[in-house]
Order: structure tokens, then sequence, then C-alpha cells
């Protein structure tokens, strides 16, 4: 690696990756606040197991129908102020969650919820495609989806110290939501700030580093475009591969969301005698897990070049340790397994979104990479659903379990028999038509940078 390309994917590194990292974790707390607040919040709205289920999960159906027109206003709007109005947004429907009374308005205010997220994420991957070239997309992927499990990690500290709370009339379970929606709003004023607009306008990045990453990165859209008519959104959606990445992360979601927004109920019956505030504390460990794999995956991937059996090797562990969960009847093998499950899930991400960046360009980028993370997060509406419907008609939770398995093991299939839709990452970061830069080790600064 270069002088230059060292520098400049050092300091776009520091400079976009946390505002966008700290989107993503607030996204993540407030999403899965549900599973949290449900130790109590179940109880208190006289909820069924069938009930919160479709109240987790309806959230997705919001999300699936404002996804992709959310992407496009990011590229009309700019991500500064299009992402800071979907901060604002949500923030302010997770404080509204506070105010549910029934199971009818808590419906309402999750699918509320997923409309006023709908856009961040694939917003996030289209932004990753005019800052990073490819051979650094992997990591930066995964210190993205790090966020996942990082936000379970804190969110259960959190709401061990918050659902004990009874303040002004108002249920623990309920401030919960409030605290962590006023925290949201808050951070959108820093994001619309800070942000900034594109690499051609970072004053932050040297003139050869700026020079060589808007060049790199505009040839190898060149290359990708000159390899592939997935150019133009409408013409995007006619091909195989669109829907082919979309079933695969289908698949992953049903098992994630399934698992993120059960996970403290799943362990609380394995822990009968503890209280809410414990089984949150417990919850964060499986997400341990999760941090890890992410960071192990995304750098083997960027570093080898391999997406696929990243991808293969991953399911077939993730299905492996899930299926062994459903079976196992020693309480110790049982969280283990389940802890191994939870970190194949989010290991899945870093190596699975690079491929169809590589592939798409343009108007394709924007609507493409919304369709396939709309049409895939859609699996969060049945995760929580399967489990809600089979803890209602077993109760327990290994058979929902099994069923993770199948689905994890289906996200590994078209990795195995479509090698072309996972290329290797190139090796060489300067793609053809980008000329070499003297490696003197120093470079013109923009005045007043």
């Amino acid at each position: 690696m270069s002088l230059i390309e060292s520098r400049a994917i050092r300091l776009v590194t520091w400079r976009v990756l946390p505002l966008l990292m700290i989107a993503q974790l607030l996204m993540n707390l407030d999403r899965s606040a549900i599973s949290f607040a449900g130790l109590d919040m179940m109880d208190s709205l006289s909820l069924s197991p069938e009930q919160f289920g479709f109240a987790a999960g309806i959230f997705f159906w919001g999300y699936l129908l404002f996804e992709v027109p959310s992407n496009f206003a990011l590229r009309r709007f700019g991500p500064r102020m299009w992402i800071g109005r979907i901060l604002i947004t949500w923030g302010l429907v997770t404080i509204l969650l506070s105010a549910a009374f029934s199971f009818e308005s808590l419906a309402v205010m999750r699918f509320l919820l997923g409309a006023a997220e709908a856009g961040l994420t694939p917003g996030t991957w289209y932004l990753f495609t005019r800052w990073f070239p490819q051979r650094h997309r992997a990591g930066a992927v995964s210190k993205i989806t790090l966020m996942s499990p990082i936000a379970s990690v804190i969110g259960g500290p959190i709401a061990a110290a918050v659902l004990p709370l009874s303040l002004f009339g108002l249920e623990g379970w309920r401030w919960l939501f409030i605290t962590l929606g006023a925290i949201t709003v808050l951070f959108a004023a820093f994001f619309y700030l800070l942000m900034p607009t594109s690499p051609d306008k970072a004053n932050w990045l040297s003139a050869d580093e700026r020079g060589w990453l808007t060049r790199t990165i505009d040839a190898e859209n060149s290359e990708t475009a000159g390899k592939t008519t997935h150019t133009s959104f409408l013409a995007a959606i006619k091909r195989p591969a669109i829907w082919g990445y979309s079933a695969c992360y289908f698949f992953i979601s049903v098992a994630i969301f399934g698992i993120f927004l059960w996970l403290p109920q799943v362990i609380k019956l394995q822990f009968a005698n503890f209280g809410s505030a414990q089984i949150s504390l417990i919850s964060a460990v499986p997400y341990i897990f999760g941090v890890a794999a992410l960071l192990v995956v995304g750098r083997t991937s960027d570093r080898t070049g391999d997406r696929r059996w990243h991808l293969v090797i991953i399911c077939a562990v993730g299905a492996t340790a899930f299926l062994t969960t459903a079976l196992a009847t020693d309480p110790t093998v049982r969280f283990v397994t389940l802890c191994v499950g939870v970190g194949g899930v989010f290991a899945y991400l870093p190596a699975f979104w690079p491929n169809p960046m590589s592939v798409l360009t343009g108007s394709a980028a924007v609507g493409g990479l919304a369709l396939i993370n709309s049409l895939g997060t859609f699996g969060g509406f049945f995760g929580p659903n399967i489990v809600g419907v089979l803890r209602g008609l077993s109760g327990s939770f290994q058979t929902s379990l099994a069923a993770f398995a199948v689905f994890f093991a289906l996200a590994g299939v078209l990795p195995l028999v479509a090698p072309r839709m996972f290329p290797r990452a190139p090796r060489n970061t300067t793609p053809k038509g980008v000329p070499p830069i003297a490696q003197s080790g120093k470079s013109e600064v923009v005045k007043g940078a």
C-alpha cells in the first residue's frame, strides 16, 4: 500500500466512519430497545408471544416500503441533510413508543419507526462506494455492522439501569424509549454539522490524497460499468443478481432479527430465577462473540480478497451452532453454541455487502443497494414472528432455533453455487487508468485544511 493511499484511507476512516458508526449504533439501540422493554412491557400491555412477535416484526414493513425512495432522496438532498432528517424522525418516534398503551398502538408506532429509519443503512453503503476503494470496503463494512452487536452489548447495561426506574408515574420500559430517542435527536445536530459532503471537497485531505481517492474510485466505477449493465436502477432490478443478493440477505435477516429481538427472553427461559436487569446484562454476552467475529472476518476478508468462502464457512458453522443449541440438553452447551451462532450471523455481513457494492454503479448503486437491503431486511418481519408463533405453540424456543439453522444454511447456498456473484476483491487498489503516484512520502496540503 502506498503512503498516499495509507494516509487517505486513514483520514477517511477517522473523519467519515465515526459519524456513520454512531448513527448505526443509535439505530440498532432504538430498534432493539423493544427486546429489553419486552421483559416488562409484555406484562404491562398484556401481550401474547404472537402479538409481541408481530409488533417487533411489523417494523420491517415500514422499512420495506420507504427504503428505496429514501435512498434516492439521499442522493437528491445530500447525505448530511437527509441522514440528519432520518435521525431526527426516528428519534422522535422512539420517544413516542413510550406512550404505547395497547398492542395496536405499539404495532403502529413500530411500523412508523421502520419507515423513519429507512434509508440509513443503504445510504451508508452508497457513501462507501464514493469514499472507499473496493479493497477497503469489507473492513469499513465490518466497522459499521459492528455497531449492531455493540448496541446489544451496551444496550443490556443501559436497560439494566433504566428498567427498574419508576419516575413521574412512568414505568422503566417507557423511560428506556424516552432516553434512547432523546440521544438520537441530539446526535442529529452533530451529524449535520460534521459530516463531509464528498471526497473532492474534503479539504482535510491533501491534494495528492484527494486526487488519488477520487481517481481510484472513479476508475473502479468505470471498470465496473464496462463489465455490467447494472448502471441504471431499472436495468438492475431486471437482473437475477439483485434478487440473488436479496435472497441471501433475506435468509440471514430471518436469523439475525429473530434472535436480535427475542434473545433476552430466550435467555430468560434458561435463567428463570433472574430478574429483568440481570437478564439484560447476560444478554450482552452473545453479542461480544458477534463483535469478535465481525472484526476477524472484516480483516481476513480484506486481506485475502475472498468473500465467497468466508460466507460459505460462516453459514456452515452458524447453522451447526443453532442446531446444536436447539438439540442440546446441557445449559452450558446451549449457551455457548448460542453465542457462536450469534457471532456467525453478524460475521456474515462484512463478507456479504462488498459483493453488491462491487458490481453496482450509478443509479443502480443508489436504488439497487436500497432494494437489496429493504427486501433482505424484510426477513426481520418473519424472524420475530416465527419465534412468536412457535413459542406460543410449543412453549419453548428449541423449534425456533432449529428454524434459524435452516435459514442460516440457505444463506450460504448462493455463495457456494454462484462464484461470479462473489468475486475476489482486487489486491492492487490502483485500477487501469489511474497513474501511479510518486512515493516520496510528501504531499501538498490544501491551504486552510
